[in-house]
């Protein structure tokens, strides 16, 4: 016999979620009362339903409402009143397939029990497959399921199937496989912290790996392969069997994770350890000097043993270096200009040396015993190991390295490497299939449709080609020209949501080459990137300008987008040491520190790299609701396993052979910031906006450039001509672009893909859900989903389908109690009448077992002279 559904799960009044269900029903409805008045229950499933007055009995029978104070108080009444109410049961077991008495036995209590069922569910999370059912349909709760009729997630379901059309069907979890992929997880994270120790101490470790280097030979490049694929296969194990929604993301982005290190470990050879951007000289000084706990005995005893372990790391280091000499991957010059010079820096007395620096004002945790004796340890470590092992990377790069740099700048001018591993390293960066094809016509059509925009805005902020900011009667009339131009390219949505491959296909009707350009744009361009007034005259002015933007964005109102925001401002500091090659670089707290401000970067060793209308929009990029927000979600959010919650790595170049970072999410992510800071009304000033559409010009240049120097082949002058051309950024900035262009192939092209998929996933979520649409909620799910962009659409699929069925499940509900309330009504209205059959319609008999119409008859006649009877008295 099936059971009430309070029998099966535990019962709990509406809260948090269930309670906003409650009151959205109680509005539907129009009504004002409190939920917890309506005597909702939710079991665990989250089905909502009126629990049964008597949920443990066979019977629920309706009483009608009588008033009993014309009986005489005597004992005849009583005894005459009890007698009524035996014959008025009587009559009703004569009916009882009439409606009179609920019979809730076995045979009937799985139509009655999926009638009473309409399941709700979180709009993030898993959809119960008995959740909603079709309330004509009769089925058994407990029947097997079709394997037919699982509907696949991202399925369009069957209108006429059983199943609501719009629910997404996930079988019960199984809790032991879920065991096993949490524990997988943390197995990941564990050995990925002692496989790359360098990384753990990133993170803000501080454990046995705090005291090693990463080891870079071919070897350990070989092992942590093999590690890879071990990993997978137990990723793999669990493909058959039933997780939740949070559980199968998670997989998801583990299988991508691993499998990304697997497919390319054969362009392991692409790794070139030593660049303007990157190598020991860059990285070992920050990572001992900046990221290392310094607090105790202890931590300088691991100190002092990474510096005796870097000589072995600087051997593997010239080893890999040899193997780029006999393969022909050798950067290009531009690539290694300058890294003579920063290696010869480290050529100083062994008291002089930043290295020894840390054992000059030690803390006072530390005894004076312990003092001396690390000071001593310190000058012989430096003096024999660090030191040493510099010059003999800087011998061996000046002499041996720098003469072998390729002259041809792209990757695809390397014989035997060339398309493929270009490819390799796109889809990498990108984590998208797109070809260099694809993402060349990709970005040719953005910067056909952001030139205009990027003129007009030009315009607005009150430049000209005289060289001096105008009137606004003067910016109409010299704005004339451009306005049917910028009318025609002016970013609707379906515009600037398009496909990849809706570019390319339309890819002939853009300009192809690098010298193609607008004359008359390309001498306003010049005249506002030369102008004086547009930078800043100081470093400290710099820093000042960022930090009031910085506060600017975090004071203001951005409800309409997100549910919270980090607690802390971002602190802005000037860099001695070039963030990355770039203008600016975010610095997050460590995993586990307790709450502090983080740090924004800024390079000011060149003025030009930061103009007074960028200030804006590299706020936004870099902190709220940029890179600032997107790392705090996933460093303090819940239910993000420890390997996803930071995502950054020490080194790039080594790229695709490495574990993935998600470029194109976390450049993506920071990019539509910008689109978004828009949206919140943040660029109302015209001299910022024109900071925010050159930013956006940039990043579209960038799909050119780095196409067009790896794939076809440009050479360095036609890239830098094409930035110039198309962008605002000085001649010096464009040369370093182009650094890092050349130093990280494919990287550059991130940013904009990942961009225009977050608009597209979210015109795709406004289109399926119109007013259902709700911002802050999509921003969750995508923040939730970082990773791969096949992922994050999976997510965004999800999110659609588990609105759209909740929704529909409301409605439903939302019915059939309008429906209950009206036959309540009319029940009412009916009582305050006499009841009285319908003449001439003989009574209902045919369904009654065992009783025959003479009974029955004689039953109800009997029935009539009695009450007759007891109102005569």
């Amino acid at each position: 016999m099936d059971e009430d559904p309070t029998d099966d799960h535990s019962e709990v009044m509406l809260n948090n979620y269930s309670s906003k269900l409650c009151t959205l029903y109680l509005q539907r409805r129009k009504r004002s009362k409190n939920c917890k008045a309506k005597h909702l229950v939710v079991d665990s499933n989250r089905h909502v339903y009126r629990p049964k007055p008597f949920p443990n009995h066979e019977f629920n029978i309706t009483y009608h409402n009588l008033s009993h104070s014309h009986f005489l108080i005597s004992l005849r009444s009583l005894i005459k009143l009890s007698i009524f109410y035996l014959l008025l049961i009587s009559t009703s077991i004569s009916n009882v397939y009439g409606g009179t008495v609920a019979y809730n036995s076995s045979s009937t209590s799985a139509d009655s029990n999926v009638a009473e069922h309409r399941g709700f569910t979180d709009p993030l999370g898993a959809v119960d497959p008995q959740s909603v059912v079709d309330p004509q349909a009769v089925v058994d709760p407990q029947s097997v399921v079709d394997p037919q009729s699982v509907v696949d997630p991202q399925a369009v379901v069957d209108p006429q199937a059983v199943v609501d059309p719009q629910a997404v069907v996930y079988p019960r979890p199984d809790e032991a496989a879920s065991a096993r992929l949490h524990a997988l997880l943390r197995d990941i994270w564990h050995w990925r912290t002692h496989d790359t120790p360098e990384y753990a101490t990133m993170v803000g470790l501080n454990d046995n790996t705090a005291g090693r280097l990463d080891s870079l030979s071919s070897l350990h490049f070989a092992a942590r392969k093999e590690e890879c694929v071990r990993f997978f296969d137990r990723a793999r194990d669990l493909d058959n069997f039933s997780l939740g929604f949070d559980d199968e993301v998670n997989l998801k982005i583990v299988k991508f994770y691993l499998q990304t290190y697997v497919d390319n470990y054969e362009y392991v050879k692409l790794y070139t350890p030593v660049t303007l951007l990157e190598g020991p000289h860059l990285h070992f000084p920050q990572l001992v000097l900046e990221q290392m706990e310094l607090n105790s005995y202890d931590d300088f005893q691991k100190l002092l043993s990474r510096y005796g372990g870097f000589p072995r790391q600087v051997g593997e280091v010239v080893a890999l270096l040899r193997q780029n000499i006999e393969d022909g991957l050798v950067p290009h010059a531009s690539v290694l200009a300058g890294v003579t010079e920063q290696l010869s820096a480290f050529s100083v007395p062994v008291t002089e040396s930043a290295f020894f620096k840390p054992f000059v004002d030690l803390p006072e945790s530390v005894s004076a015993a312990q003092r001396s004796t690390l000071r001593l340890q310190a000058q012989e470590r430096v003096a024999q190991d660090v030191l040493p092992a510099f010059d003999s990377l800087r011998q061996f790069v000046e002499e041996s390295y720098v003469p072998q740099a390729r002259q041809k700048a792209g990757l695809g001018s390397v014989a035997g490497v060339g398309t493929g591993a270009y490819e390799a390293l796109l889809r990498y960066h990108t984590t998208t299939g797109l070809t260099p094809q694809q993402i060349n016509a990709l970005g040719l059509s953005e910067v056909k449709r952001i030139r205009p925009l990027l003129r007009q805005a030009i315009v607005d902020a009150g430049w000209s080609l005289a060289g001096h900011k105008t009137s606004s009667a003067d910016n109409d009339s010299s704005s004339a020209d451009d306005q049917s131009s910028s009318a025609d390219h002016d970013s609707s949505p379906a515009d600037h949501d398009r496909s990849p491959a809706d570019h390319d296909s339309s890819a002939a009707d853009h300009e192809t080459s690098p010298a193609d350009h607008d004359a008359s744009f390309v001498a306003l361009l010049d005249v506002v990137r030369r102008a004086p007034s547009r930078y800043f005259s100081s470093a400290d002015d710099v820093i000042a300008a960022l930090q009031e933007s910085v506060n600017v964005v975090r004071n203001a109102d951005l409800g309409t987008a997100f549910d919270s925001v980090p607690e802390f401002a971002v602190k802005v500091t000037n860099s001695t040491i070039a963030p990355l090659g770039g203008r600016l670089e975010y610095k997050s707290p460590p995993l586990d520190a307790p709450p502090t401000p983080p740090r924004l970067l800024v390079d000011t060793s060149d003025l030009t790299l930061i103009s007074r209308d960028e200030v804006r929009a590299l706020s936004l990029y870099w902190t709220i609701p940029g890179r600032y927000l997107l790392s705090e979600f996933l460093r303090t959010g819940s239910g993000v396993p420890t390997y996803r919650r930071i995502l950054q790595d020490v080194r790039l170049s080594d790229a695709p052979a490495k574990l993935p970072v998600y470029s194109s999410f976390v450049e993506g992510w920071s990019l539509y910031s910008q689109y978004l800071g828009e949206e919140l009304g943040l660029f109302e000033d015209p001299g910022q906006r024109l900071g925010r559409v050159s930013q956006e010009a940039l990043a579209a240049a960038l799909l050119v450039v780095d196409t067009g120097l790896h794939d076809l082949q440009w050479t360095v002058d036609e890239a830098h001509t094409f930035l110039l051309h198309h962008t605002l950024v000085a001649p010096h900035h464009a040369t370093l672009i182009l650094r890092r262009v050349l130093t990280w192939p494919g990287y550059s092209a991130a940013a904009k893909v990942g961009e225009i998929k977050l608009k597209e996933l979210r015109q795709k979520a406004v289109n399926a859900l119109g007013e259902l649409f709700r911002l802050q909620d999509f921003h969750t799910v995508v923040l939730k989903c970082a990773g791969p962009i096949s992922v994050l659409q999976f997510c965004i699929d999800h999110y659609i389908h588990s609105v759209t069925s909740q929704n529909a499940a409301l409605e439903t509900f939302t019915d059939d109690e309008q429906t209950s309330s009206k036959e309540e009504r009319e029940a009412r209205n009916g009582e305050r009448h006499e009841s009285r059959a319908p003449e001439n319609v003989p009574p209902d008999t045919s369904g009654v077992p065992g009783c025959s119409a003479f009974v029955t008859s004689f039953i109800q006649i009997f029935s009539v002279v009695s009450v007759m009877r007891i109102l005569t008295l």
